[in-house]
């Protein structure tokens, strides 16, 4: 039997060599596996959300982090927006 995430994480991690996908994995909770997550981007970025309820103040970072990775030149007076102590990246 073939392992689905050992293939899915392959093709994954495949597409963002090629620069076809850019992939931002997220867990939220405690129980979160993000072992398993991390298999998917091994050089790139997983965020570890405290719970459901904090996600929209995570997607609203991360929505600002692609918009500003688009630019071509960032504006150096605009403030740059921090990610809450609280998530934890991997």
């Amino acid at each position: 039997m073939r392992d689905g995430i050992t293939s899915a994480a392959k093709r994954c991690a495949d597409l963002i060599d090629g620069e076809r996908l850019v992939f931002i994995g997220v867990g939220v909770g405690k129980d979160a596996n993000m072992q398993e997550l991390k298999r998917f981007t091994p050089n790139g970025i997983v965020l570890k959300s405290p719970t459901h309820k904090d996600m929209e103040e995570l997607l609203v970072w991360v929505s600002y982090r692609l918009s500003n990775a688009s630019k071509p030149i960032q504006n150096k007076d605009e403030p740059k927006r921090e990610l809450d102590s609280k998530f934890e990246t991997y």
